[in-house]
Parts: structure tokens; C-alpha cells; sequence
């Protein structure tokens, strides 16, 4: 199925047929699944979602969300890599609710349980940077997404946004320093508190 056909199936999604809903996420699950090991990578060590679980929970998202105005396969997938980003925090603000004395559910999925060495608090400490980031420089913090979550190619990267290869080399670097940043000012914030 080619790029046009699955555009074609997002324009259908978007004017309400369910069933190009559906059959999207079929033709691009092994995309979005590699989208959700790559998040899964950067989540909570007590979190047990995997990228199956993560998948199938942004697809509920999007399915439930507003109608959304996605232009192609490739807005479809970075909105898909931001729904899965989303869980993530949304989890790890959850564990840390949980760690002041809030009730966890406990849910068993049983998808490659992956256990990992993120705290709940530098999970949301680097949301809340690309927040920001988004706000003072939004090209930069969307190639960060598609770099880091999508893991598309800086040239993929340069395409999709139609800009130059340099630009998106040069917005990493410029978005790396700002993160590093926006990370130890916020660091040095919550030790001064």
C-alpha cells in the first residue's frame, strides 16, 4: 500500500469511517510498535506497560480523542509518537501521586516487560523541558519527537518537514544544549525549594 492510499485512509478517519481507523492502525502497527519500544526505553523501571500495551493504549487515546486534523502518514505517525509520550508521563505522574500516599491499581499486561531506570521524577523533568522547549523553539522540539520517539532519519526528519538536513542537525544541537538547559535549571529550582 503506498503513501497516498494510507492518506487516503486518514482523510476517511477523519470524516468518521471507523474501519479506515482500524485498518490504519493494522497497516502501521509495526511502525507504531517500534515507535512504542522506543518510549517504553525511556519510562519508569516500575512501570510494566510494554510497547503492545503502549500501542493498543494510544490507539484507545486517539480513537476517543477530538477529530484531528492530521494531514498524512507522517502526521499521523509523530501524533502517535506524542499520544505514546503522553502515557508515559501520564504513568510516571501517577507513580509519583502513588509515592505521596496515593492507591495504585495494579494492571498485568504481558507484553516484554521491560524494566528500566527512569524515576517517575526525570521522566516528567524532560516532558516538561520539551514542553518548553515547544514553546520557545516549537521546529526544534518537533525534531527532537521525531528523532528521539519516531526514530526517523535526520534526512526523514529534513523531508517530512521540508527543511534542509543542516537545519535539522543544527535544531538537534541548538534543542540539545537548550534541554540540557531547561533540565538544570529545573534541577537547581527543585533543590533550591
Amino acid at each position: 500500500m503506498n503513501v497516498d492510499d494510507i492518506t487516503g485512509m486518514v482523510h476517511a478517519w477523519q470524516n468518521g469511517d471507523h474501519s479506515a481507523q482500524e485498518n490504519l492502525f493494522t497497516l502501521l502497527y509495526g511502525k507504531l510498535h517500534q515507535i512504542a519500544r522506543s518510549v517504553v526505553r525511556s519510562k519508569n523501571r516500575n512501570d510494566s506497560i510494554g510497547p503492545t500495551g503502549l500501542v493498543a493504549e494510544a490507539y484507545l487515546r486517539l480513537q476517543n480523542g477530538e477529530l484531528l486534523d492530521i494531514s498524512n502518514r507522517e502526521h499521523f505517525i509523530a501524533l502517535a509518537a506524542r499520544t505514546m509520550r503522553r502515557i508515559i508521563v501520564d504513568r510516571a505522574l501517577s507513580l509519583q501521586a502513588e509515592k505521596r500516599g496515593g492507591k495504585r491499581t495494579k494492571v498485568a499486561l504481558r507484553d516484554n516487560m521491560v524494566t528500566l531506570e527512569r524515576e517517575p521524577e526525570e521522566i516528567i523533568a524532560v516532558d516538561r523541558a520539551l514542553e518548553k522547549l515547544a514553546q520557545e523553539n516549537p521546529r526544534a522540539a518537533q525534531v527532537v519527537e521525531l528523532v528521539m520517539f519516531v526514530e526517523w532519519t535526520q534526512e526523514e526528519v529534513a523531508a517530512i518537514l521540508n527543511i534542509s538536513t543542516r537545519t535539522v542537525k543544527r535544531d538537534l544541537r541548538d534543542a540539545e544544549r537548550d534541554l540540557r538547559q531547561l533540565m538544570e535549571n529545573a534541577g537547581s529550582t527543585a533543590t533550591s525549594a
